[in-house]
């Protein structure tokens, strides 16, 4: 399996990553770490999430941070759909 991000996702890590440097430096290289892992532990385990808001998708919390993960399985590849934070209206 291999793992893709739409660019909407892309985009979401980005606004994150770029927050979070400015607002929390501190805490942005691991968080940002913490993020990228958990997406990467779906090509591993493509089921660990729950299943999503969406049809076809699933939804995985990363651990120890408000951030979720919406993705879709399809053949051979895990897609991440987007990043959100818990707060935030998806």
């Amino acid at each position: 399996m291999r793992l893709k991000y739409a660019p909407p996702a892309k985009r979401q890590f980005e606004v994150i990553a770029a927050y979070l440097r400015e607002n929390a430096p501190e805490y942005a290289v691991g968080v940002v770490a913490k993020i990228r892992a958990a997406a990467e532990r779906t090509l591993i385990f493509p089921y660990i999430g729950h299943t999503g808001m969406a049809p076809h998708t699933y939804e995985l919390t990363v651990p120890r941070l408000p951030y979720i993960i919406v993705y879709e399985i399809a053949k051979k590849e895990v897609r991440i759909l987007g990043i959100y934070h818990g707060r935030q209206s998806r």
